[in-house]
């Protein structure tokens, strides 16, 4: 699909080279089950004890903004080290 087109080029540049990124895929598939597990159960947990979809989106939604921040960070982190010819 055009996703697996577009991912494939990103996984490489992420994993610092093209044998590092088989590594990379199964470590990122791993923790992408993983969370997929862990906070389904949470949300539907955090549903059924409140009634509401409100405290689990929250939730999401900060999870969201975490994630973004700790993407910008890499990026200052990969450019620096573009920069330095590492």
């Amino acid at each position: 699909t055009g996703v697996q087109t577009c991912a494939l080029p990103i996984s490489v540049a992420l994993a610092g080279s093209a044998e590092k990124t088989p590594r990379y895929v199964a470590i990122h598939a791993t923790l992408v089950g993983l969370r997929g597990a862990i906070f389904q159960a949470l949300g539907v947990f955090l549903y059924s004890k409140t009634g509401s979809l409100t405290i689990p989106l929250a939730i999401g939604a900060g999870g969201f903004v975490w994630a973004g921040n700790q993407m910008w960070s890499l990026r200052k982190l990969y450019e620096a080290r573009k920069l330095a010819g590492k």
